[in-house]
């Protein structure tokens, strides 16, 4: 537990309390660590009420601001509230109701301590399969309803005349091949980002070459990226669209993988044997769902390969089975009944909900 829960549980409890005699009805919020928080529960909030949104710092309070939401700054009294971070302690009053949501499709690591977790009233995971792996880490408080963000792939909302609309706004090639490399965070143990960084150039004359990064990654490493002709670096925090727009996606352990898999596409991954967070099992999945490689050398001969033929397609079909249950573009309103069900003063009249589905 972080040190400073002890330090505010108490005043904070007694601030809780106080608040809640005096309002008239239930009040929640959802928090919000970084931008791509917003594109998890897009997805979900819009078969919920509104929810105010609170800003971990001032520095994503301005971001966004920047993109038009006023959002507040802890602490904030809520008598539910709803994540993609394992902040549950923020709120310590445990008859405050608190909903988790993966950050991620499925998880490519080993589970963290299983308190962060069932510090949670419910917190949903994209699979059962995801729900099974975390009940032997000791997780109670999941259920898996798949990935919301996946959605607007299989609803029609990125259609044929959307996808090429995104290939002219970006210069793209038609007469090339579309190549999509992503990275987990070098620091990580787990990446392989630097086998590749400085040698894209040698791919750009006969591939469109796009980049997608952690986060976290070093500001050198994303700039020199960033300046290397004819590589387009996506800022977008939607990568579905580029995903989808992408012959051939190239990565390492990151979950994006999952994505990949999801939208079937062929894959190539370098290999990675470190990381203390890596596991047997997701090494082994990513192994059968992918050409593998060991460095920058292997790339070219690999990227020949499976353009010719993808020997892999049956097997991210199985994995996409574990890692998402169904792919058919209704994981927000699965998730938004999930919630609804805790808190059904989030219920959004018109919207069919789907409880029966969760029994």
């Amino acid at each position: 537990m972080v040190f400073s829960y002890y330090l505010t549980i108490i005043p904070y409890w007694k601030t809780w309390l106080l608040l809640k005699l005096f309002r008239k009805k239930k009040q929640g919020c959802f928090y919000c660590g970084d931008l791509l928080d917003l594109e998890i529960f897009n997805p979900i909030q819009k078969y919920l009420q509104p929810l105010p949104i609170v800003a971990k710092n001032r520095k994503i309070q301005r971001q966004l601001r920047e993109i038009g939401i006023n959002a507040k700054l802890m602490p904030v009294f809520p008598d539910f509230v709803i994540m993609t971070r394992h902040a549950a302690w923020k709120f310590p009053v445990k008859q405050i109701k608190k909903i988790g949501l993966r950050h991620g499709p499925y998880h490519f690591k080993e589970f963290t301590d299983a308190r962060n977790y069932n510090a949670f009233n419910l917190y949903i995971m994209t699979s059962s399969e995801d729900v099974r792996r975390g009940a032997k880490a000791g997780i109670n408080s999941a259920i898996g309803l798949g990935y919301p963000k996946l959605d607007n792939a299989f609803n029609g909302t990125y259609s044929p005349l959307f996808l090429e609309e995104l290939k002219l706004k970006h210069s793209l090639n038609k007469t090339k091949k579309t190549i999509l490399f992503s990275a987990t965070w070098e620091d990580s143990g787990m990446s392989a980002v630097n086998r590749w960084a400085g040698r894209l150039n040698e791919l750009t004359e006969k591939y469109n070459v796009l980049v997608t990064l952690h986060p976290w990654t070093k500001p050198e490493t994303r700039e020199f990226i960033r300046h290397t002709e004819g590589v387009i670096l996506i800022d977008d925090l939607n990568l579905i669209p580029w995903i989808m727009i992408s012959d051939v996606c190239i990565g390492d352990t990151s979950s994006v993988i999952a994505e990949f898999s999801a939208l079937n596409k062929p894959i190539v991954t370098f290999i990675v044997e470190t990381g203390k967070r890596l596991t047997p099992e997701i090494k082994e999945l990513i192994r059968s769902i992918s050409l593998q490689i060991v460095d920058f050398e292997e790339l070219k001969p690999a990227l020949r390969e499976i353009t010719r033929g993808d020997r892999f397609s049956e097997a991210r079909a199985e994995a996409n089975r574990l890692m998402f249950n169904n792919l058919d573009g209704t994981a927000g309103i699965k998730t938004a009944s999930a919630i609804v069900k805790l808190i059904p003063e989030l219920k959004l009249p018109g919207v069919n909900y789907v409880f029966q589905k969760l029994d």
